[in-house]
């Protein structure tokens, strides 16, 4: 008999990479941008969650320093990340975001997976705040562990997860606290 593992699942947490000096900085760059301002005040923003900034072109220099710096400390496992896209996302007290999943974009055709044996399509998640927490829905309902697992924030931390998982973001309830975080979509490669 063979035994093949064919629905595992490895997130990856990296914790104290970034100062929070150079993720405020970054922050502050995204959240000054007019485009992203428009689209707030014309509500074109996520329904359940207060902002929802794509980092667009203007602001991308100013982020990929953090993202060659994420590289650098995957490249210790040989490991690595190549970005496809990247956005910042605020949450208030009563907001959420429901369970939902990272697996479209540019890489959503068949064809376009054929050539990638040591890759696959991951999202990310840096923590700019010290509450709340990410709920991930475990993707194998016939195996030991919960259904769903918290991962709570912790500023700077990094929590690398497949894009196909399922995962949704709860109301913290804290009065006048604001939860923030970014996120990106990619290929990890050397798995």
């Amino acid at each position: 008999m063979n035994v093949s593992d064919v629905f595992p699942t490895r997130l990856f947490m990296l914790q104290k990479i970034f100062d929070e000096h150079e993720l405020l900085e970054i922050l502050n760059v995204v959240k000054a941008d007019t485009k992203n301002l428009t689209d707030v005040m014309n509500g074109n923003n996520g329904p359940t969650y207060r902002t929802n900034y794509f980092i667009a072109n203007i602001t991308w220099p100013h982020f990929s320093p953090i993202l060659e710096k994420l590289n650098r400390h995957l490249n210790d496992d040989n490991l690595g990340f190549e970005f496809h896209a990247a956005w910042y996302a605020e949450y208030g007290e009563y907001d959420h975001h429901g369970p939902h999943i990272h697996a479209g974009g540019p890489l959503q055709r068949q064809t376009d997976l054929m050539d990638m044996d040591d890759a696959l399509k991951y999202s990310g998640i840096i923590n700019l705040s010290d509450f709340g927490q990410t709920m991930f829905i475990n993707p194998n309902p016939s195996s030991f562990f919960k259904a769903e697992i918290p991962i709570h924030s912790v500023f700077g931390e990094v929590i690398l997860f497949p894009s196909n998982v399922w995962h949704y973001v709860q109301p913290h309830g804290l009065r006048d606290k604001t939860r923030a975080s970014f996120s990106f979509n990619g290929l990890l490669r050397g798995l």
